[in-house]
């Protein structure tokens, strides 16, 4: 993990602001909000002149369009559960009567 980055001199104006628009409770102080250090700008090496080579382009392999799941049989067809269905098709059970709810 890295370490904490600290506060950009915007970040700790807002947060000055903010921590002077509340009141601490009752026996409590504000805590002194630290500054944010100031880093001295670094030298940065020189880079050598030269040609820069551009990177290497990779070919795009043709993507394969996605294939849609079959849908479920509880989604398509209403019936009774597995086990009363397995009865039926095998022939061991059939039907006391049928009720049309349509006709």
């Amino acid at each position: 993990m890295s370490a904490p980055r600290g506060l950009s001199t915007e970040e700790q104006a807002a947060w000055e602001r903010l921590a002077q628009s509340v009141t601490p409770l009752a026996g409590r102080t504000r805590p002194s909000i630290p500054k944010p250090a100031v880093k001295e700008p670094t030298q940065e090496r020189a880079k050598p002149v030269g040609v820069a080579r551009p990177a290497p382009v990779k070919p795009k392999s043709p993507k394969a369009p996605p294939v849609a799941a079959p849908p479920r049989i509880a989604d398509t067809q209403a019936g009774l559960d597995g086990h009363w269905e397995r009865r039926f098709k095998s022939g061991r059970i059939e039907p006391d009567l049928t009720l049309d709810l349509h006709g």
